[in-house]
C-alpha cells in the first residue's frame, strides 16, 4: 500500500465509480505507484461489475490519471499493470456543506 498514492487519489476531481476504482488502485499500488491487478479483482474489491470497472478505467485513462503499462509479449492470462500518474495532480478545491 502506498499511502501517498491514496492521499493523492482522494484529492483528484473524479466522481462516482471512477473515484472508487482510483482508490482501489492506489490502495494496491507499490511505492512506485504501479499496480498489477485484474478488472475482476477491482470489481470484487469495489463491489461493482466488471463492465463498470472498465468504464471507470477508461475515464481515468482519459483524465490522464492512470496509464496502462504495456508488456513486451502480452498473453491471454496476463494481469494488466497500471501506473498511477502522481505527477498529474488535479487542483484541490474545498466545498462547504450547508
Amino acid at each position: 500500500m502506498a499511502l501517498p498514492a491514496i492521499r493523492w487519489a482522494w484529492r483528484q476531481q473524479v466522481e462516482g465509480n471512477a473515484k472508487l476504482v482510483l482508490l482501489c488502485l492506489a490502495w494496491s499500488a507499490d511505492t512506485a505507484w504501479s499496480v498489477r491487478i485484474s478488472v475482476a479483482r477491482i470489481a470484487y474489491e469495489c463491489g461493482i461489475s466488471e463492465r463498470t470497472v472498465q468504464r471507470a478505467l477508461k475515464t481515468l485513462r482519459q483524465a490522464a490519471l492512470v496509464e496502462p503499462v504495456h508488456t513486451e509479449q502480452p498473453s491471454h492470462y496476463d494481469v494488466p499493470t497500471y501506473h498511477i500518474r502522481g505527477d498529474k495532480l488535479a487542483p484541490y478545491t474545498t466545498t462547504t456543506v450547508v
